[in-house]
């Protein structure tokens, strides 16, 4: 078979599909990719594979664990990045009558030096024989960024948000996106926009199912209540005064699952609502023309969203001004420093070998990087 280096749009000898699907993140993907793991009998019967080699969750008498609610146990993307794990998935997967296969994992859109499966020649070569679908849902890129930024916040990122909103490379990943687009070929990509307005009967869960051709939705174990409920504005705040003055505690707490409550007023505003309608204008024209890019390369329209600014542009409502007053910032050591002082009691050895690994994978990226250094200081003496 003739394999073409830059485009996947050459005859298979198996017409099986694989739909990848990317995200975007803070599109539900986890709501998606949940559903779809309680109806995985349902939807063989339609053809349809999603495997569950490759994930990470727990294993009980060499069965996998129906927990839902555990993320890496519904997300299977991430075999992309294992060829011997990808290789096992597309044998079973040759077997099996199915003629299609979902395999999904938002961290795919967010490529970086460490995670580059779609640059590694190997797979696209254990994926040339199938035709390839790339689903991914956009979201407004004001709306996103306010919704990524709340994330590294329960993440201990230390950024505030207007800082993040201008200085986070956005228009990188979208770039890397159009690499991939000219990879599997325009007619491959399947873009859809993250907004009721555009999704048959205002439901996320059906619009994903017609992309796969499948109408009856009844059918299916219909629960849409599987959301990341985002959090205000005056809790990511304080979050990230909890990040910048008590960081290696609250990643102790975070990597034992340890959820840090914290109480707040009854004026829960919404991240995107509490900027101005002059940050909105500009982190929206930012991205403006990129996204138009996106809607008339992929979906033939000069826009890509029903409006040009969210909701709440133009919109009155209050100012919200960032207070965080010495006693609450008492109440939030006190919260961090006994929920701490709880887990060094229950969980000394699991402390001890985070440390361990922490220290292991610090010493491997610090490597990472001077191997990088190197040979590229080596590549420019001898050219």
């Amino acid at each position: 078979m003739n394999h073409t280096k830059n485009s996947l749009n050459y005859k298979k000898i198996n017409q099986k599909t694989i739909y990848i699907h990317i995200g975007t993140p803070k599109t539900r993907t986890t709501s998606i990719q949940k559903f779809l793991t309680k109806n995985i009998k349902i939807l063989s019967k339609e053809g349809i594979y999603y495997p569950l080699e490759g994930r990470y969750s727990l294993m009980i008498n060499n069965k996998y664990r129906e927990d839902y609610k555990n993320l890496n146990y519904c997300a299977n993307g991430g075999i992309i990045n294992n060829k011997n794990k990808l290789k096992d998935v597309l044998k079973n997967f040759d077997k099996s009558k199915k003629n299609k296969m979902i395999l999904s994992e938002e961290s795919l859109f967010l490529q970086n030096e460490y995670n580059r499966p779609f640059n590694n020649e190997e797979i696209w070569n254990l994926l040339s024989n199938y035709e390839i679908k790339i689903i991914i849902y956009f979201r407004r890129s004001v709306n996103y960024l306010c919704s990524l930024w709340q994330e590294y916040m329960k993440l201990s990122y230390q950024t505030d948000l207007l800082n993040f909103l201008e200085s986070y490379n956005h228009l990188k990943y979208l770039n890397n996106f159009h690499n991939l687009s000219k990879r599997v070929g325009k007619k491959n990509i399947i873009v859809r926009t993250f907004e009721k307005e555009a999704w048959p009967n205002n439901s996320l869960i059906e619009d994903f199912l017609s992309i796969l051709k499948i109408n009856n939705f009844k059918k299916f174990r219909q629960d849409e209540s599987f959301e990341n409920i985002g959090i205000s504005r005056e809790e990511c705040d304080k979050l990230l005064y909890i990040n910048r003055h008590l960081r290696k505690r609250k990643w102790f707490l975070n990597q034992l699952k340890v959820e840090i409550k914290i109480a707040t007023s009854d004026n829960h505003i919404k991240v995107i609502d509490s900027l101005s309608d002059e940050i909105i204008k500009k982190i929206t024209n930012k991205y403006y023309q990129e996204e138009c890019k996106i809607a008339h390369i992929f979906l033939n329209r000069e826009e890509l969203f029903q409006s040009k600014f969210p909701k709440i542009y133009k919109k009155s409502r209050p100012e919200y001004k960032k207070q965080i007053s010495n006693e609450d910032k008492k109440k939030l050591r006190f919260i961090v420093n006994s929920n701490f002082l709880k887990l060094l009691k229950t969980n000394l050895k699991t402390i001890i070998k985070l440390i361990i690994k922490k220290i292991i994978d610090k010493i491997y990226i610090n490597f990472y990087i001077f191997r990088s250094w190197f040979f590229k200081k080596l590549f420019n003496l001898i050219r």
